[in-house]
Formats: C-alpha cells, sequence, structure tokens
C-alpha cells in the first residue's frame, strides 16, 4: 500500500526541512484546502482532525518555516488574518479589490518583463514568490461614476 503523505515528505526533502507529522498534515490540510481561504485557525482546526493534541503555537511555527522554506506562501488582506496555501509548480499571484474584496489569481509568467527589465535596469533580482496587488476592480470602477 502507498503512502498517502509521501508527496509532501518529498517537498519537505527537496527543501531541505527536517520531516515531522506536524508538519505532514499542516501540508496535507493545506494542499485539501485548494481555493479555500486557509488562516492559521482553520488549519489548527483541520490539523486537530488528524493530530488532536497539536497546539495552535505549533501551527503558527511549522507555517512559518514552511513559509520561509518557500513551500507554503502568506497573504494578508489588510487587516484580516494571513491566509495560506502550498506555493507549488506553478507559483501565482493575487488580485485584490479593495471595495469589492473579490480576487483573482494572476499567473508568475505576467510578472516575467519586469523581473528582466528591474534586473537589466538596475542590477536587481526580484524574488516574488507570491504577491497580493489591491486596486479597484472593473465592476466597482463603473459604480463608482
Amino acid at each position: 500500500m502507498s503512502d498517502p503523505y509521501s508527496q509532501y515528505k518529498e517537498l519537505l526533502t527537496r527543501y531541505g526541512v527536517k520531516i515531522t507529522t506536524q508538519r505532514i498534515i499542516i501540508l496535507h490540510v493545506i494542499d485539501e484546502g485548494t481555493n479555500q481561504r486557509l488562516t492559521a485557525e482553520i488549519i489548527g482546526e483541520r490539523a486537530r482532525e488528524h493530530i488532536p493534541a497539536i497546539h495552535q503555537g505549533t501551527v503558527y511555527r511549522t507555517l512559518e518555516t514552511l513559509r520561509k522554506h518557500n513551500i507554503i506562501s502568506e497573504t494578508r488582506f489588510d487587516d484580516q488574518a494571513a491566509e495560506y496555501e502550498l506555493i507549488g509548480a506553478h507559483p501565482h499571484h493575487h488580485l485584490i479589490c479593495e471595495k469589492c474584496r473579490r480576487r483573482w489569481e494572476v499567473a508568475d509568467e505576467i510578472f516575467t518583463e519586469l523581473r528582466e527589465q528591474t534586473r537589466l535596469r538596475y542590477g536587481f533580482n526580484i524574488r516574488a514568490d507570491h504577491l497580493a496587488l489591491t486596486g479597484i476592480c472593473a465592476e466597482c470602477e463603473k459604480t463608482q461614476r
């Protein structure tokens, strides 16, 4: 029988992060929550379904470790709690409307030209695994007029 968590073990190994049960379960919870808004509190609740004794402090420390190793991204939307997701093989970013709070995912490729021009003009290499750009969406823009 195959190990249902082998992909998370491989991911941790690839990034040089020690494999622990807590890290595996938290990665599993985040992966299963794709397209959901996962805060540390929600991740903790779902992790406790697998490990009832896991403390919220452990969840926060694990999220920080995974974020520092670029395995997950942390996005803060104004005064709301941070949200987490796997970076995965295809990094992406978000556009967030300041009025209606809707979000759109933006492929990382859109920033290729910006990275290249910044490198050429300033000798600076942008390393942005996850960006959250705010503004006003077209629909809200129409209603403002």
